[in-house]
């Protein structure tokens, strides 16, 4: 399964950068791609206030809930909707059930390992969408939506349905549903707030209690018997125009031979020493391949042009300063320690951002490095494909609109919450209903000691009573006695 973290890249000082003095462990990060949501029906009534949402991406939120769409707006220009409207109830995903099996008694299943596949040949499975307004524009929206309308307002709209969640969200749409207003409600709200202004990184710096949440849950995840499945997020923060300069120039190969193979070196496996112009591209070759993916090549394209248009936007004279909402990558793992470091590493790890992790260090060495957070738990395995695709859509992490890596399908290769034979997740859901349990017991056994204890108090209250009157008829003789 995929774990829940939060990864970014910032500049680091020369004792972070042989691993020293740093507060986050370096973690690997799974890539999922998707592109701004669709719409899916929730069965819950909608407030009228609607409007103002409806205009900010051009559809009628209350289309399929039975209500009057008189006051339905066209098309925004700003953030269109490309989500197909016959298909809007079908929204859902194939059900993961989880067995209560105890862990001590499982067999020597193989775990799947979480990868980013090289899924190059299916088309179907390309994120398809347009840039959906800009990042901003969407960033504001979901924000606006959270602090006036709420959770379930929220959560609806970013789990609208697109083309590009044909093949995940299956079932039906009431499980979808209730499984994305589930995340968002067990989602620390801390946690939440920093993700949707994109400054999760920054307020783990400044913030100490955000920053306890945040390790108390990686914690959890990367628990060595039983680590709890979760979110995760990859951050990139540096100077991102010279690396989209560095980039393109790395995917042409009648380009700088020798920058490219410094590129290449940055990560094992190194290029072999040859004569002549260095013309491979090992982060634009699938790893069944030899040659060069044309797709990977184009998904690097689109990734540059949304990324300088999201830098068109800024001040020309912090176009080479970190963004202030860095570049993201949302992932979902059942094994976090294992899932960050091979994302580290570059292994089974999304190439787009490996690529710019490998420019970056050739441009400035051991200047930045990625940062990662575990920002969701999982408690149900149906989480898993929902919640990747709920917290990559409210993060904006795809790469039409300059706001991440993602260029898959989100929730499209979660392998190990998908294979029946993997049963960590079952040890995990078994383990924490076996300490539910034991807590219980302790609660019980807490309150037959306080009601104990409050009998005995009963009980010296009426010795207390009984000895006054006592004491009281003693004194009353006593004084008959005297007169």
């Amino acid at each position: 399964m995929r774990q829940a973290m939060e990864s970014s890249w910032d500049e680091i000082g020369p004792d972070e950068a042989t691993g020293a003095g740093s507060d986050h462990d370096e973690r690997e990060v799974s890539d999922s791609q998707d592109d701004e949501p669709g719409y899916c029906t929730l069965n819950l009534s909608i407030p009228k206030n609607h409007t103002r949402t409806r205009k900010a991406e051009g559809i009628d939120l209350t289309e399929g809930l039975g209500t009057n769409n008189d006051d339905q707006v066209s098309v925004s220009d700003e953030c269109a909707d490309d989500s197909d409207p016959e298909e809007q109830d079908e929204t859902g995903f194939d059900p993961l059930q989880s067995k209560d099996i105890d862990p001590s008694t499982q067999p020597g299943t193989q775990i799947v390992a979480d990868s980013d596949e090289d899924n190059d040949a299916e088309e179907d499975a390309i994120a398809v969408a347009s840039d959906r307004g800009g990042l901003e524009a969407m960033r504001s929206m979901y924000r606006a939506l959270y602090e006036e309308e709420g959770l379930v307002a929220m959560a609806m709209k970013a789990m609208n349905r697109y083309s590009e969640d044909s093949n995940t969200l299956t079932d039906t749409a009431e499980l979808a549903r209730t499984t994305a207003w589930h995340v968002m409600m067990t989602t620390h709200p801390d946690v939440l707030q920093s993700l949707l202004k994109g400054t999760l990184l920054a307020d783990a710096k400044d913030d100490e209690d955000l920053r306890r949440i945040l390790d108390t849950m990686s914690i959890r995840a990367c628990d060595v018997r039983f680590p709890q499945p979760a979110i995760y997020q990859n951050i990139f923060a540096n100077e991102l125009l010279q690396c989209a300069d560095a980039m393109e120039e790395y995917c042409d190969q009648d380009g700088d031979h020798t920058r490219a193979r410094q590129v290449d070196s940055f990560r094992k496996p190194l290029p072999k020493l040859a004569s002549g112009p260095y013309r491979k591209r090992k982060y634009l070759t699938p790893q069944t391949s030899k040659s060069i993916s044309d797709a990977r090549k184009s998904h690097v394209t689109t990734f540059l042009a949304g990324l300088r248009k999201r830098i068109e936007e800024v001040d020309i004279n912090e176009r080479d300063l970190p963004l202030k909402c860095p570049l993201v990558e949302i992932g979902y793992t059942q094994d976090t320690e294992a899932r960050l470091k091979a994302h580290l590493n570059h292994t089974n790890s999304n190439y787009i951002m490996n690529l710019m992790d490998a420019v970056a260090n050739m441009l400035w060495p051991d200047r930045f490095k990625i940062h990662q957070f575990v920002i969701f738990l999982c408690t149900h395995t149906e989480q898993a494909v929902i919640a990747e695709i709920l917290f990559t859509r409210l993060t904006h992490g795809y790469i039409t609109n300059g706001g991440g890596f993602t260029y898959y399908a989100a929730g499209r290769s979660n392998d190990s919450a998908r294979n029946p034979s993997s049963v960590e997740g079952a040890k995990w859901e078994a383990n924490a209903r076996r300490k539910k349990e034991q807590a219980n017991k302790a609660a019980q056994a807490i309150g037959a000691k306080i009601k104990s204890i409050r009998e005995k108090v009963a009980y010296l209250g009426l010795l207390e009573g009984a000895l006054k009157a006592f004491t009281e008829t003693i004194q009353s003789v006593a004084g008959g006695d005297e007169s």
